[in-house]
């Protein structure tokens, strides 16, 4: 939970933050609520499909890494017999996913700035981007300011704001637009 302070100054900052670990701890439990480990594996393979759809096409990086940390969650990893279920293919895609998570989502990052749209940020990635330039001191000897600082925070703002700006173009599909709200469609 923000604290009152946070979630006043960066509303939606902190319930985009909200969703991801929402969305985390939804699979988390989606997989633990299954007693049976051959049922635990069909969905912790539908998990790892999800996060590969997420990361590409859909360049979805803030669901990506909330599928991914739901999976390397020590309640799922430890699940070795579940594991063991998943399909070669399935293996092999949640080897090459596990590769943008690591070194601290270097590559998650180098990926996200290669600036193809439509895309949504791991605004975790982007906070981390705001710490680091916030870090730099407002000015510099002779009262003059820091551009180094002003650059670091341009480049973030660089990033989000063309995501931002360019939908994601979906054809709406009516069937499953009744079929998930009670109410009928407004297209």
């Amino acid at each position: 939970m923000a604290p009152k302070k946070s979630a006043t100054l960066t509303p939606a900052y902190d319930k985009s933050r909200l969703l991801h670990n929402h969305i985390s701890l939804w699979v988390i439990n989606q997989i633990l609520a299954r007693e049976d480990v051959v049922d635990r594996g069909q969905i912790l393979s539908y998990y790892v499909k999800v996060a590969g759809k997420c990361l590409t096409p859909l360049r979805n990086f803030d669901g990506f890494v909330a599928i991914m940390y739901a999976l390397n969650d020590s309640s799922i990893f430890r699940l070795k017999k579940t594991w063991g279920r998943l399909p070669p293919p399935v293996r092999t895609l949640w080897q090459e996913l596990k590769q943008w998570t690591e070194k601290g989502a270097r590559p998650l990052h180098k990926l996200m700035k290669e600036g193809a749209l439509p895309s949504i940020p791991y605004l975790g990635l982007v906070g981390q981007q705001f710490i680091v330039a916030q870090e730099y001191p407002d000015f510099v000897q002779n009262d003059l300011v820091n551009l180094k600082k002003m650059r670091l925070r341009g480049n973030v703002v660089r990033l989000v704001l063309p995501c931002q700006k360019t939908p994601y173009i979906f054809t709406p599909d009516k069937r499953l637009l009744v079929r998930s709200i009670p109410l009928p469609p407004t297209m």
